[in-house]
């Protein structure tokens, strides 16, 4: 029979089968509901990743096409988009660019129309407030109202594109909108046109110069305060001779160029600047023009920039080359019969006028040449995010918006005047610059692009090359547009602009190349005033240097200009530091290390390191005595060019009143200040990165991270930021290098602008377009081109843009219909 087993009788149980106790068994449990919420938390999160990449094969429904239309993306993510006309190629173009940069564009949009706080809350509110203030989107309204019915047809067409990607993809939008709980609204012509006047502003700083050189005024008097703004030397380089110049005659005759020029001094912080340059066919291996662009902008990811090619099958429009996320056409590039490229030209187009009102006696007035004027109140209201709506009264005058209510640092009324809150036709020009076939129709294109000013470059297929300034420049009654003027007067209106036909150009120089780098574009004799002041010319002086270092210039050797490091101002300065070093054998040794050095201002080795750490403190040892931490911070970072320029011309005046320390008692000359400086900077670096100066990296001090907006809140950074990756390069490298000292962590510095994109073409064959920007062509975290062209652009490695029907099917690795 059966024996039926016992229970066990309670006590411990046998060896290797305890009970467990019940807490462990409850953490066991939790453990394993945690790893479940965790892994739908990654599950969900993919989703969000995943979900919003873009449909690149197969075919899709586009409302409002008049015929099918293609759309190759090649290995690199670029679209090519093929369409029987322009009306359904912009279509096109507004649908598959919101696919890849749709947040971006949102974002753009809400930057230019003061709607920020709307979905990140009253962190942005007082950028809101300034630029509701100042008026970006009402300009591009005005703008927008006055433009031909043909460019607005674009605009709506590219709008429709967009909208039609943005009501077929509610549920699958990129995580920016998910994270932040909103839906972006219909994309309309208004919004394409406002972001020019964001790009505007970003490259439009004469109002911060004007404020920081009245508080140099009113700190040091008149006369003292222009001895830290230096003139132009007048070995400078300078784009345009006086020989060249309109009514000279220019016509279309070739006029000499200028580009050789005196080693001047370095900023080595943040700045906004740009290269280009294009040599003909004489100065060519391949025997056509060669024309390179990298244009300095803030870092960012996305980039600010989006390559593609547009092509209509009825001839109507045929173009390739990189464009801004929300804007039709392509900004920089080729199209069959001629190249572009760009730089910041920089004219003074903002003027402060100090108004005059009489809130008791004349309420809502001011003052204008002896009659009181009502002031223009328009009340806005800002909905924030979080928070009730806030009002925002904004008060013009005749110059323009009233800005103490968002600008603390205006003691007295002041208006902003601007020539980008006036209707313009910036639009227009990039289309029909993209259309140009010759010299004639590139200059014709460009007489609308009125702001920002900027410096063309020109090259074709037949072999030409040439140059061309843009922008709407303001003729002054009176004054220079340096610092504030009275508005009551009338002694300072702007009486008209300077006429297009009038603007320097070159065609065909005879020294058959020409180079911009935010120079100097013409000499003391021309008659209208650009601008008070000037960029340094450094740079210039670098590309002109190697160009002129071969008979026939390669890509390869482009390239190795666009990634040059060498600083012409480091090689300046060094010379005097070589013999600082004084009698502390500390210093003594490091300041050998500047015997002979040529400036390469690498990510690695000590002298890099040590020149620009040092390079910091004499400023600051030089200027803050003088005007104090704050004024001198000031001075430095707004002032940047003048004060680079001045130390230059400083250090070959030993004894000049500017090196004295006003705090001791003693009279310091440049020698002890740059001996001084050479000691802080030793300490800086010893306690950073030891006492071994062989082990010294200005590339462990300086990164660059592309940053998205969103990258500001831990832990997104990890999710949606890309880098830090260490930076050779400083501010007057050819290589910029710009960069600002990372608040939390003292001498060390993230770089602050790039070069945001890099291109060459050779006009004898548009397949062998070279081109590279980071973080990459997508905006979507997800995509394989999220930061696929990071290491390209840190090395120098580019990427060949195809051109031709065979070269894009050859480089094909998706192909999307777009069907009616």
């Amino acid at each position: 029979m059966a024996i039926k087993e016992r229970p066990a009788a309670p006590g411990p149980a046998p060896p290797g089968r305890r009970r467990r106790p019940l807490w462990k068994i409850l953490l066991l449990v939790l453990g394993g509901i945690v790893l479940v919420v965790v892994l739908l938390a990654v599950g969900a999160l993919t989703w969000l990743i995943r979900s919003p990449l873009p449909t690149t094969s197969g075919t899709v429904r586009i409302p409002g096409l008049s015929a099918p239309v293609t759309v190759v993306r090649d290995k690199t993510g670029i679209p090519h988009i093929t369409a029987a006309n322009m009306a359904d190629l912009f279509k096109a173009q507004g649908y598959v660019v919101a696919q890849d940069r749709l947040w971006q564009m949102d974002f753009y949009r809400r930057v230019g129309a003061g709607r920020l706080s709307e979905v990140l809350g009253e962190t942005t509110l007082d950028t809101d407030r300034f630029i509701r203030t100042v008026g970006w989107r009402r300009a591009a309204q005005k703008e927008l109202d006055m433009l031909p019915e043909s460019f607005k047809a674009i605009l709506q067409d590219y709008a429709d594109g967009v909208n039609t990607f943005i009501d077929t993809h509610h549920d699958s939008l990129p995580i920016e909108f998910t994270l932040l709980g909103y839906k972006p609204d219909p994309w309309t012509p208004l919004d394409s046109v406002t972001f020019g006047k964001v790009m505007a502003w970003d490259l439009s700083g004469n109002m911060d110069e004007e404020e920081t050189l009245a508080d140099l005024q009113a700190k040091l008097g008149a006369a003292r305060a222009a001895e830290l703004l230096p003139d132009y030397p007048d070995g400078g380089t300078t784009i345009v001779q006086q020989s060249a110049l309109p009514g000279n005659p220019l016509g279309r005759a070739p006029g000499p160029l200028r580009l050789s020029g005196v080693f001047g001094t370095d900023d080595t912080f943040g700045l906004i600047g740009s290269n280009n340059w294009v040599v003909d066919g004489s100065r060519s291996a391949s025997g056509h023009p060669l024309l390179a662009n990298d244009p300095h902008l803030g870092v960012q990811n996305p980039s600010i920039w989006y390559a593609m090619q547009l092509h209509a099958a009825d001839d109507s429009f045929d173009a390739e080359g990189v464009t801004f996320a929300g804007a039709p056409g392509i900004v920089v590039g080729h199209n069959r019969d001629i190249v572009w490229g760009v730089t910041n030209l920089g004219p003074d187009t903002q003027d402060l006028f100090v108004e005059t009102l009489d809130p008791a006696g004349h309420p809502g007035q001011y003052q204008f040449q002896g009659q009181w004027l009502p002031l223009d109140i328009l009340t806005e209201t800002i909905t924030i995010k979080g928070a009730p709506p806030e009002p925002l009264v904004v008060r013009t005058t005749r110059h323009g918006p009233l800005l103490n209510d968002v600008d603390s640092s205006l003691t007295k009324p002041t208006a902003l005047q601007w020539t980008a809150l006036q209707p313009g036709g910036l639009l227009p020009a990039v289309l029909n610059l993209d259309r140009a076939t010759n010299w004639d129709e590139f200059h014709q294109a460009l007489l609308t692009w009125d702001v920002p000013g900027q410096n063309f470059v020109y090259a074709d297929t037949k072999g030409n090359i040439g140059y061309q300034a843009t922008g709407r420049w303001p003729i002054r009654k009176k004054g220079d547009g340096q610092v504030p003027v009275d508005g009551a007067s009338g002694a300072y209106e702007w009486t008209g602009f300077v006429p297009y036909d009038e603007m320097p150009r070159v065609y065909n120089p005879p020294d058959h190349y020409i180079v911009t780098a935010n120079n100097r574009v013409v000499g003391p004799d021309y008659p209208y005033l650009i601008k008070a002041r000037w960029g340094a010319w450094f740079r210039a002086d670098r590309i002109a240097q190697m160009i002129t270092a071969k008979p026939k210039l390669t890509m390869d050797d482009i390239k190795a200009i666009h990634y040059d490091t060498h600083d012409l101002q480091a090689v300046e300065i060094a010379r005097y530091l070589a013999t600082a070093g004084g009698s502390d054998p500390s210093t003594q040794q490091a300041a050998a290390l500047f015997q002979n050095w040529d400036g390469n201002i690498s990510a690695g080795g000590p002298t890099a390191a040590l020149y620009e750490i040092t390079y910091g403190q004499v400023m600051t040892n030089t200027f803050a005595d003088d005007l104090g931490g704050t004024l001198a911070a000031g001075y430095l970072g707004t002032l940047r060019d003048e004060s680079a320029i001045l130390l230059n011309q400083l250090v070959a005046d030993p004894t000049n009143a500017w090196w004295d320390d006003i705090r001791t008692p003693q009279h310091e000359t440049r020698d002890d200040i740059l001996r001084r400086s050479l000691q802080d900077a030793v300490g800086i670096l010893t306690a950073a990165q030891g006492g071994d100066r062989t082990k010294w990296s200005w590339g462990a001090l300086h990164t660059i991270t592309f940053a998205h907006t969103l990258g500001v809140a831990k832990p997104l950074d990890r999710l949606l930021n890309i880098g830090p990756y260490p930076m050779p390069g400083d501010a007057y490298t050819v290589a910029t290098g710009g960069y600002a000292e990372n608040k939390d962590s003292p001498h060390t510095y993230r770089q602050t602008n790039h070069p945001s994109m890099r291109m060459i073409n050779d006009t004898g064959d548009w397949d062998q377009m070279q081109l590279i920007f980071a973080p990459g062509e997508s905006g979507q975290v997800g995509s394989s081109h999220w930061d696929d062209q990071v290491a390209g652009w840190l090395h120098g490695q580019y990427r060949t843009i195809p051109w031709s029907p065979a070269a894009v099917q050859q480089a094909t690795d998706a192909t999307l219909t777009l069907a009616p």
